[in-house]
Parts: C-alpha cells; structure tokens; sequence
C-alpha cells in the first residue's frame, strides 16, 4: 500500500512537470505571435507567464531579453540574457545579444568579452568581428580594432559600412590618407547614395586635416544635399 502510494505521488509530481512545461510552449509560442505583431510588451507578458510555469525555459528568457531590447529596457535585455547563459552556457545567439545590449549603455568591455567568446567557440562571422572591432574602437585600441575590420571585410568585402568603420579607426591614429581610401571604397560601395551622407561628412573632415579645404567643402555639401544635419556647421566655419 506505501509502495503504491509512492508510486501515485512520483506520477502525479511527473504530471505536473510535464503540463506545465507544454504550458510554457504555449506561452512561449503566445509571445512569439505577440512579438511577430510588433508588440513587445504584449510578448513580455506571454513570457513572463512561461517563465512563471517553467523557470528552466531558456528559450523563454532569451525572447523576454529580444523583447526587452526592443523596447530600449537594455539592463533588463542583460538580466534575461544572463539567466539564458545560465541555463545554456553554448547559447550563442544569447551571447551576441548581449554584447549589443552591453554597447547601447556604453559597457563596451563588456560587449567585448561576450563577443570575443562567439568568435572564439564558433569562429565568428563578418559581424562578429566587426562588433569586436567597434567594441575595440570605443575603448580605444585602434590597431586591433582595424585587424578586426581587416577580417570583416576579408569575409565580406561588398558591405560597405566595414570600410566606413575602418576608416574611422584609421581616423583615429590620424593616418588621414587610408582613412579618405577606406571612406572613398564605402561610398562607391553603397546601395543607394543616402547611404553615404555620414561618409561624406567624414571624408570631409579627413581632408581638412590633410589641408585639401577644397576637396572638404565639396565633401560636406553633398552630405548636406544628402540630409546630414551636422554638415552646416562645417561649411559655415571651412567653407565660406
């Protein structure tokens, strides 16, 4: 009789774990429908309840973190990301979402660690590297930074925001000529020319320091022509 009693308890317990793991699928599966209307907050909510039901759902916390991000809540996109790497340490679409979160509140070592860890376990995509890259800008390692743009571009040599990126670096060890080379290729590269309006301001601005004041001007009024705000000012105080 005590074994039987035993044995409906262990089943009863197994029951329940089960429901309410395909209860949280369902949540989970509610959130992605939320997410795909464009409704964050509403996905949220559906994986809130997930979560509620199963708090080892790693897919849970990591759509909550997705959701969180889009709504600019960047620190609790970090909280819920962690607890996805808790719960799955190879998580690696978890790790690069967490590095972009980490840049957008300027934790730029952080965002570098998780994206170096990517690159690291699974080899790394043009992106990846172009994210370490940035990662590496901002806390001002220029030189690495170039070599990683050196290899986003190796992979993937038509995206021309990579040699935008790279000419900015280069900006920065005040090697203005490769930097006007690498602004030039992003340019010709670009799908359509609104693309390149930040460019043009920027090449502008490398040629100013290498004294070609004529080059710079044209520079800055196409980006003005082309809806960069910032270049007025530079025409205003170069070119009149």
């Amino acid at each position: 009789m005590k074994k039987h009693f035993s044995i409906i308890i262990l089943c009863s317990l197994y029951y329940a774990c089960t429901n309410n793991t395909e209860n949280a699928k369902y949540f989970v599966r509610n959130g992605e429908i939320e997410d795909s209307n464009f409704n964050a907050s509403g996905a949220i909510e559906e994986y809130n309840k997930a979560i509620e039901l199963n708090h080892q759902d790693t897919e849970a916390f990591y759509l909550r973190g997705v959701a969180k991000y889009q709504l600019n809540n960047y620190r609790g996109a970090i909280q819920d990301f962690d607890s996805t790497l808790k719960l799955d340490p190879h998580y690696l679409k978890a790790f690069i979402d967490r590095s972009v979160a980490k840049s957008m509140i300027k934790d730029y070592k952080g965002e570098f660690e998780d994206v170096d860890i990517v690159i690291k376990l699974h080899s790394g995509s043009a992106n990846d590297y172009s994210i370490r890259g940035s990662s590496e800008y901002h806390l001002q390692e220029y030189a690495n930074a170039i070599l990683d743009y050196d290899t986003a571009i190796s992979m993937d040599p038509k995206f021309n925001y990579y040699y935008k990126l790279r000419g900015l670096a280069c900006y920065a060890l005040k090697d203005y000529q490769n930097a006007i080379m690498n602004y030039d290729t992003a340019i010709q590269l670009a799908h359509i020319k609104l693309e390149s309006r930040n460019t043009y301001k920027c090449r502008g601005t490398a040629k100013l320091k290498l004294k070609d004041y004529k080059g710079a001007c044209l520079d800055f009024n196409e980006a003005k022509e082309l809806g960069d705000t910032t270049a007025a000012d530079s025409i205003k105080k170069y070119c009149q």
